[in-house]
């Protein structure tokens, strides 16, 4: 069977499979566009757990990533007999609960494309999905992103990119690290607020009154965006963590870093086929000094202390025609590097 083909029903009809010899189970054998020589099956066992068989066709040299997951192991069976082959060494990809076989669907066709149809080393293929998969594997009833939670991801992976790209700074270490963080990046010398909008004008939600405010005395910028919804000519979520991955990807530590913070904020790779459908055009960044002059609201705009019952504050700040720097101009790289 072509490994693009595999959904998750697929494994109930695995199930259904019987043979005259209850010690053995039937698998089924994945292909794919290219002869690349590598044997790749998948079967559920008699304990109902979900398999894939991969034979690394060489010597296991280097060590297989430990995904450190619930649900997800990994082993390397010695000397293991499949009908038909000769014995000799496989891997084991197993997951023993169902509720993850979405992600473990993925994760075979990720495996198996990367080996079958780009000639992928499989070992090298297995280390980096499951890399990749482990920081979004708990996660199970994550729901479907937003659009506007798209759409705010975009923007500061937009961020993210073109500051990894100047290499002026480490923008993924400056990545907040918490779900519900004040600031999006936080730089050794300045704090950065990401703000993407689907309005014809300049407006964003401000998000509680310590959002505008500054951290340990850093200088605070808020990156504004706007955008506006379009075809085939945008570029959606997927697409942008696909670009990135890509460059990633041959850092290992860097490469789940970037896996952690994407699933702190929702992201799931197992939902691209929904934000395939969001495509965006990023327009007019602009980034905002948040200095005295800057019209904010926050505690200390009170002359009197604001009662503890007063709780998640939002409100809407139009911020045309207010001081900014661009995107083009050198000012902007020098913001985020003391020593530029």
């Amino acid at each position: 069977m072509k490994w693009d083909i595999l959904d998750m029903s697929f494994w109930d009809n695995l199930s259904s499979r019987t043979t005259s010899d209850t010690s053995k189970v039937v698998g089924e054998l994945l292909i794919g566009s290219s002869d690349s020589g590598s044997y790749i099956s998948i079967f559920r066992s008699k304990d109902m757990s979900f398999h894939m068989l991969i034979s690394p066709e060489r010597e296991i040299k280097e060590p297989l990533t430990d995904p450190k997951a619930a649900g997800l192991k990994i082993r390397i069976l010695n000397n293991h007999l499949v009908e038909g082959r000769k014995r000799q060494d496989y891997i084991d990809i197993q997951c023993t609960a169902k509720p993850h076989i979405e992600a473990f669907t993925e994760i075979v066709k990720e495996i198996s494309k990367l080996i079958l149809d780009d000639g992928l080393d499989p070992i090298k293929a297995i280390n980096m999905t499951i890399r990749k998969w482990k920081s979004f594997w708990g996660k199970i009833k994550e729901n479907i992103m937003s659009e506007n939670d798209q759409l705010g991801l975009l923007g500061e992976l937009y961020i993210l990119d073109d500051l990894q790209k100047r290499e002026v700074v480490d923008t993924l270490s400056a990545w907040s690290k918490s779900e519900n963080p004040i600031h999006d990046f936080e730089f050794p010398y300045v704090s950065l607020e990401v703000k993407t909008t689907l309005r014809s004008r300049r407006q964003h939600i401000i998000n509680g009154l310590e959002q505008l405010e500054t951290n340990n005395g850093k200088p605070l910028y808020v990156a504004s965006f706007l955008a506006s919804k379009v075809g085939g000519d945008g570029v959606s979520v997927d697409e942008m963590v696909k670009n990135i991955t890509s460059i990633l990807e041959k850092e290992p530590e860097k490469y789940e870093l970037f896996n952690e913070r994407l699933a702190l904020r929702g992201y799931r790779p197992d939902h691209d086929k929904y934000y395939a459908q969001n495509k965006f055009n990023l327009m007019n960044l602009n980034i905002f000094p948040v200095d005295d002059e800057f019209p904010k609201m926050t505690s200390s705009s009170f002359s009197n202390p604001i009662s503890s019952r007063v709780t998640n504050v939002r409100y809407t700040l139009d911020f045309e025609g207010l001081p900014n720097i661009s995107i083009l101009s050198s000012e902007y790289s020098n913001i985020f590097c003391k020593k530029c």
